[in-house]
């Protein structure tokens, strides 16, 4: 006797589409699948807008950050170069808690994201066609420190609006738009050059400024338990309003972007070479493979985080890269490696930080304490960059292997500083 597929099973099918076919036919069915496991929370116009726009910038980011990569490769950039490029703009994000602080105070997360996101676009403009290393580096870290007065907010909007899930929900989004994003890289590089892909980049994150301008309804209301000055005093003394175990919990994320800040450019470096420094082949890896697979991925950890919540997400993330860090260092083979690289953990790493990061914070103290995750996230960038270092003065295979290192010591922290108390106090 025939089964009936349920909506469900029909989802869980298309989503095993493979991600070598068509690239029309991925993206239907990664909308399929984004939309179905919508349908599964409550609906509102304020989660949809927000799911909207995380969609959107992640086109951005699906076109910058596997481009600018191998941009500065083509350039004649350093593998130390490489990494410093692409880490140290992110430094600028030290601010984001100081823009949480404002942001909670005065209730508002709309002028914060559109101020942010309008004022990133323009070295990103000037960046598009600029082919000196220097000015390129400056550029990258003023539009990042633009980006830093938005983040915030906006995480503190997605928070708001449905906790975990909504971080669950939104990385599925943004998946989707990242994977369009890396997809096109390709044919822009190769029709229109460098500047082609920085202006579709640009063009993408107007969209999502026109959008939010427009749609977007402030929610938030003021929170007046504190003075704004006394709450700037605390921002700088380093103080949270958070449970004891953050403390703990943001060690333990410090090391896992460390190895994460490490380790990611020399991967990409070593990816492209393994392609024949093909960026059409690196485009489509990252499209039909990272991309997908992620899409896919995002779905499983929103329903994981409803039924386990994101501490387990995190502990399972880190013990992944732990063993796979390790072996893309040692590894040679390209299609082995490929197989690896395009494992997709991240969603389950950046969905379940983001979740319990969030959980810890205090009412009232969200973007605060949320700005203070980005800054810790960010602010591992700087140490990452040693892992050029060591690439360019040994080899990048051993700077790889090593990672592996921080991020086990991240798991043995979070296990002790999570489970030892769970989250008491």
């Amino acid at each position: 006797m025939a089964q009936i597929e349920s909506k469900s099973d029909r989802a869980w099918r298309l989503s095993a589409h493979d991600p070598r076919g068509d690239t029309h036919d991925n993206l239907k069915y990664s909308w399929y699948l984004a939309l179905w496991g919508i349908m599964n929370i409550k609906i509102t116009k304020h989660s949809i807008l927000l799911l909207v726009i995380s969609f959107v910038n992640s086109v951005t980011l699906g076109l910058l950050w596997p481009f600018i990569t191998i941009n500065i490769y083509m350039l004649g950039g350093s593998l130390v170069s490489i990494v410093f490029v692409q880490n140290f703009p992110y430094t600028a994000f030290v601010f984001s808690r100081l823009w949480g602080v404002i942001s909670d105070f005065y209730g508002k997360r709309k002028l914060f994201i559109i101020v942010g996101q309008s004022l990133s676009v323009i070295p990103l403009f000037f960046a598009s066609f600029t082919k000196e290393l220097t000015p390129l580096i400056s550029l990258i870290i003023l539009a990042n420190f633009f980006s830093s007065i938005a983040s915030p907010s906006f995480l503190a909007a997605l928070g708001e609006a449905g906790g975990g899930t909504m971080y669950a929900y939104s990385q599925l989004a943004g998946n989707i738009g990242w994977t369009l994003g890396a997809l096109i890289i390709g044919p822009l590089h190769s029709t229109y050059g460098q500047s082609g892909v920085y202006l579709a980049a640009i063009t993408a994150l107007l969209v999502s400024i026109c959008i939010f301008s427009i749609f977007y309804r402030e929610t938030k209301k003021r929170n007046m338990e504190e003075s704004l000055k006394e709450r700037l005093k605390k921002v700088l003394s380093f103080k949270l309003r958070a449970r004891k175990q953050l403390k703990y919990f943001l060690l333990s994320v410090f090391l896992a972007w460390l190895a994460t800040f490490w380790s990611a450019e020399l991967l990409k470096v070593k990816l492209f070479q393994l392609l024949g420094e093909s960026v059409e082949n690196y485009s489509i890896v990252f499209g039909f493979g990272v991309g997908s697979l992620s899409v896919i991925s995002s779905y499983i950890t929103t329903k994981l985080i409803i039924k386990y919540g994101g501490d387990k997400l995190i502990l399972l993330s880190l013990l992944m890269y732990s063993i796979l860090n390790p072996l893309l260092g040692i590894i040679h083979d390209p299609t082995l490696f490929i197989a690896l690289f395009i494992l997709p953990i991240w969603p389950m790493f950046w969905a379940g930080q983001t979740a319990v990061a969030h959980e810890l914070s205090d009412k009232g103290y969200e973007a605060e304490n949320m700005g203070m995750f980005v800054v810790v996230t960010n602010i591992a960038a700087l140490p990452g960059i040693l892992g050029g270092v060591l690439a360019d003065l040994i080899n990048v295979n051993l700077a790889i292997t090593f990672s592996g290192f921080f991020f086990t010591l991240s798991l043995f922290t979070y296990y002790k500083a999570v489970y030892s108390s769970r989250f008491k106090g």
